[in-house]
């Protein structure tokens, strides 16, 4: 939960579209997370582990790239630097 400040940050100054998805088994505690945080990007919830299962998620976080085509590019596992971001975003340009 430490990266999303930088989420956030990356997402008001590149608009990439950043949304936020929520472990099902964590939903419980999800209103008071974001009671807290006042995050400005949608945070969803995966009641059902649906993505978790469509992307083959195992690690939390993970990160889903999808291009802005709508294409799955790829699945990150672990926290994110701002130059992984970075990294990403250039990617995604090309």
């Amino acid at each position: 939960m430490k990266e999303f400040p930088l989420l956030e940050k990356v997402s008001k100054a590149k608009k990439p579209n950043v949304i936020a998805v929520c472990n099902g088994s964590e939903g419980a505690d999800l209103p008071k997370f974001l009671e807290r945080n006042k995050l400005a990007i949608p945070v969803l919830l995966d009641e059902g582990s649906v993505i978790k299962d469509k992307f083959d998620v195992f690690a939390f976080p993970s990160h889903i790239v999808i291009d802005k085509n709508g294409k799955f590019v790829e699945v990150i596992e672990g926290e994110l630097s701002e130059a992984k971001l970075a990294e990403i975003y250039q990617k995604m340009q090309k």
